[in-house]
């Protein structure tokens, strides 16, 4: 996946967040005996605990195009996930998640974020 820098000056530019920022991801659910986890769509070795921040990734444009394609990605709405659901795929939900406050993140306006880290909070 890959995030796409904004074309509109108000967008560009990284941000540290004032505040907790709520954000929706879509995931694959695991379950084990130690409780719900949730597996990255694009990256299925890397495994998200719920309320556990994952581990910092830093945030490296492309020098060419500006794309940022390391990052925990994430959405403004619930919608923008909904595409990445389709019948068949019983094992993948929509996460509710946060990026905490103090945290690096872009934001374009297509409503996407990409966070140095995420903390999962709950399926929607």
């Amino acid at each position: 996946m890959c995030f796409c820098q904004s074309s509109k000056s108000e967008f560009r530019g990284v941000k540290v967040a004032q505040n907790d920022i709520v954000c929706y991801k879509a995931l694959d659910k695991k379950f084990s005996f130690f409780g719900q986890k949730f597996k990255a769509l694009w990256n299925p070795r890397f495994i998200y605990k719920k309320g556990v921040a994952a581990p910092i990734i830093h945030l490296v444009p492309d020098l060419h195009t500006e794309d940022i394609s390391k990052g925990y990605h994430s959405h403004k709405q619930t919608e923008s996930c909904r595409g990445w659901i389709w019948n068949g795929c019983d094992d993948r939900c929509i996460v509710e998640c946060k990026i905490p406050k103090g945290t690096l993140y872009h934001e374009n306006e297509y409503g996407c974020y990409v966070s140095s880290t995420i903390i999962i909070i709950k399926e929607v």
